[in-house]
């Protein structure tokens, strides 16, 4: 009798042992999905603010070096400022579990479409006074 209970009592952690293997393994899977989910994000995001994607809304758009996923881009300005919001959604293409994986990024940014006048740092003016002034603060160290 004792023995049957001490192998019931010892089946019953080996399913419980079993069960949580199972769900770390599960949930280890999710995390690299996620990363993969925000990497992928993060390249979209970061392209759209580079001006090789333009900075426009796109829905359900696949990836053409990992087909597993899909982004979606929302774009919305910022009352009363020259900024946009950019929203950066990925998701998976196919939807494989009961709670689909999506990652979302967003990030504010000037309007690529707006003119802002800026001082050219090329300008040589600008880079004349620059060196002078940078000359003079170097004479200025080096002497006591």
């Amino acid at each position: 009798m004792e023995v049957t209970l001490a192998i019931a009592i010892l089946g019953g952690c080996l399913a419980v042992v079993g069960e949580l293997v199972r769900m770390g393994s599960r949930h280890a899977e999710e995390a690299r999905e996620m990363t993969v989910a925000q990497l992928l994000a993060e390249s979209q995001m970061e392209s759209i603010v580079a001006g090789i994607l333009p900075a426009q809304s796109a829905s359900s758009t696949g990836f053409e070096h990992d087909p597993r996923w899909t982004y979606t881009v929302e774009v919305a300005s910022v009352n009363g400022t020259d900024l946009l919001e950019v929203t950066v959604h990925v998701q998976q293409a196919e939807i494989t579990r009961e709670v689909p994986l999506v990652f979302s990024l967003t990030r504010w940014m000037l309007d690529p479409a707006q003119e802002i006048e800026l001082l050219d740092p090329w300008d040589s003016q600008f880079i004349g006074t620059t060196r002078s002034s940078a000359v003079s603060s170097a004479g200025m160290v080096g002497r006591r």
